[in-house]
């Protein structure tokens, strides 16, 4: 969102994007499996007074629909969240697969090499990873930073990706808060041919159970789900682990500027949410736009 905002108000700008993964979304992360698609991280956008221009964005586009649940004030993606992503993504340099490991200072230039032994360089440099990944990149970097950055912490997160087995399935289609270890549950009708659901465990049984076995987690993570919901019928396709789900704690500060022309945005600052990480990349916008001007 801050780069789409960057290159249409400074056409001339060269505005680039590293992204270490092999598509767009981040944790708007949509997960196909036969005719299913799940979405195992964000499940929905919540309505706000910064969403809603990115919202009528994606109405043109054709990929944004009513949530189920609270369909006036939340929404989701048509086939699945990384559809909001992608359209953002439309036009802009994006360079995929490509981590960034460290960081220098020299001459009014920021240059960082990635995995694969490439250099490159920028005026302005934007991270926008979970913080503890940020943070991790300057000690490795000599960058200097606040340490109560350092003090913020990230709930983990265990999700897994269900397939209904018959019918009599839970009645709503998102909950949270189901106890037991179960942070949430959210039906994914409509993203395939066959009743299927997300379900996320709570960040303690996350935390406690992340380093097991798979094999392990899902049959642990199975009693927990049968016991809050015994007429819950489901086979596990897969679990996904999320080590950086959500922060637990942000700072007063919607971005930081820890070194010249360096700054970090995100959900760490705007709020554990969608649009939380929303609010930190336009108030970093309009920061640079005055500035740059």
């Amino acid at each position: 969102s801050l780069a789409w905002d960057l290159v249409h108000a400074f056409p001339r700008a060269k505005v680039e994007i590293f992204e270490k993964s092999k598509g767009c979304g981040g944790r708007m992360a949509t997960r196909r499996i036969q005719d299913l698609r799940f979405d195992h991280g964000a499940c929905f956008l919540e309505k706000t007074q910064v969403s809603e221009r990115w919202m009528q964005l994606w109405q043109q586009a054709c990929v944004l629909v009513p949530f189920a649940e609270d369909s006036q004030n939340r929404f989701c993606g048509k086939q699945g969240m990384t559809d909001l992503a992608k359209v953002l993504a439309r036009g802009l340099r994006v360079n995929y697969q490509e981590k960034i490991i460290s960081l220098k200072y020299e001459q009014g230039f920021w240059w960082f090499h990635n995995d694969q032994g490439r250099k490159r360089s920028a005026q302005h440099l934007v991270i926008t990873a979970p913080l503890p990944q940020s943070l991790e990149l300057f000690r490795s970097s000599e960058v200097a930073f606040d340490y109560e950055l350092g003090e913020r912490e990230y709930a983990s997160a265990l999700v897994l990706l269900l397939e209904a087995s018959q019918l009599g399935q839970p009645d709503f289609v998102y909950q949270e808060e189901i106890g037991g270890g179960i942070f949430s549950i959210c039906d994914q009708k409509g993203r395939g041919q066959r009743p299927s659901w997300t379900v996320v465990m709570d960040s303690n049984w996350s935390r406690e159970h992340f380093d097991f076995e798979e094999n392990f987690i899902r049959d642990q993570a199975s009693e927990r789900i049968l016991s809050q919901m015994p007429g819950f019928s489901f086979t596990c396709l897969q679990i996904k682990k999320w080590k950086y789900a959500h922060p637990t704690k942000i700072g007063s500060r919607l971005f930081e500027n820890p070194a010249s022309n360096l700054y970090l945005a995100g959900d760490a600052f705007g709020g554990p949410h969608l649009s939380g990480a929303l609010r930190s990349s336009h108030a970093l916008f309009e920061h640079l736009r005055l500035s740059w001007s």
